[in-house]
């Protein structure tokens, strides 16, 4: 069958692993694309069907339309439904759309001015009912609705949209826990499911969503390896690395293996996948005496404990699944002499002067 007569097709561009589905619209004459958000055919044919179903049931956007025509919580609707569940940080983006979509209800995208952006921060920021959301919590809504829109242009619904112009960052978190802390916490953790995750938190640095989704088809016991990206997942910019376990992880990996019931999850109760943490973990904290503690707090406090130790910003990065330039931004200052050689070279040039 050819393209002319088919409603849609798979293809790859040059460079790109990710398979795209390929569409010809006959109104403007031209081939439209979208990606499928996967490298395997499989996958990538599951959604080409449903992609087909959808045009047939007229399910599809109607003509392209410009920002006074098109609705921002169209463009956050579609993007939910065909992003939200391929991210690793679906349930905040799920959030992040709630939230958008309360306050800018019914109105056009070409209503988004940097005015109604600071009115949107000082909302968000506002408490009202419920905790207020930190500055760093409102850039990264706003990165979703930026997201959304330009999604909605990439796949040929939306002429064009308004910069986002997102609020400037909020100063870094640095609570970590020392070591007599860390002592404390585990003590507290009653739960055996409970202290594993914090002992895979903060001996390997992951994030609290790779930990929770970890199965034991992800552990090498034998080679002592961890591989927090699981088969089929896409890395994201928040990339999931392959971590190494030291003796201390090894042995209660080894003795939770031994324990576990029938459950791929290595995080479980009773067999069962824990959703979150945040209700025992905030439990655990409390009886340890600690403040300003969260499960993010682990990650930040492996970070702080191998700089401190002197272990080089490459490999912590490689470690986290930052960016050498990020790892140096967060944990340099743990670190003062991570530059001194460099301005030791400096001196020996003005030595004799």
């Amino acid at each position: 069958m050819s393209q002319s007569r088919t409603p849609a097709w798979l293809g790859r561009e040059p460079g790109k692993p990710n398979w795209y589905i390929y569409s010809y619209d006959p109104r403007f004459r031209r081939v439209k694309r979208r990606s499928t958000g996967t490298d395997n055919r499989q996958k990538a044919e599951e959604r080409l069907g449903r992609y087909i179903i959808e045009l047939s049931l007229g399910q599809r956007p109607g003509p392209i339309e410009t920002p006074e025509r098109y609705k921002i919580a169209t463009a956050l609707r579609w993007y939910a439904q065909e992003r939200g569940r391929e991210m690793a940080s679906s349930g905040p983006v799920g959030f992040a759309v709630e939230n958008l979509m309360a306050f800018y209800a019914n109105a056009y995208v070409s209503s988004i001015t940097p005015e109604s952006l600071k009115r949107y921060e000082r909302e968000r920021r506002v408490k009202n009912g419920t905790r207020p959301a930190s500055i760093n919590y409102v850039r990264r809504e706003l990165a979703v609705l930026a997201s959304a829109l330009s999604h909605a242009v990439k796949n040929g619904r939306l002429t064009s949209h308004p910069k986002i112009v997102l609020p400037p960052p909020g100063p870094e978190k640095d609570r970590h826990l020392e070591e007599p802390e860390i002592s404390a916490l585990l003590e507290a953790c009653h739960e055996p499911h409970l202290k594993l995750f914090v002992l895979l938190a903060i001996n390997t640095g992951s994030r609290k969503g790779a930990i929770l989704e970890l199965k034991w088809c992800q552990i090498d016991l034998v080679g002592r390896l961890i591989y927090l990206n699981p088969p089929g997942r896409m890395q994201t910019t928040k990339k999931r690395a392959i971590v190494p376990m030291n003796e201390t992880l090894h042995q209660a990996l080894v003795d939770a293996h031994a324990d576990a019931p029938k459950t791929p999850y290595v995080i479980h109760y009773h067999g069962q996948p824990v959703a979150d943490i945040k209700t025992s973990f905030s439990a655990a904290c409390v009886r340890a005496g600690l403040t300003g503690v969260t499960p993010h707090t682990l990650r930040h406090t492996a970070g702080t404990l191998m700089a401190k130790a002197g272990v080089d910003m490459f490999f912590i990065g490689r470690v986290l699944g930052h960016s050498i330039q990020r790892t140096t931004e967060k944990y340099a200052h743990h670190r003062p002499e991570y530059l001194r050689t460099a301005v030791d070279v400096l001196g020996r040039t003005t030595s004799s002067r």
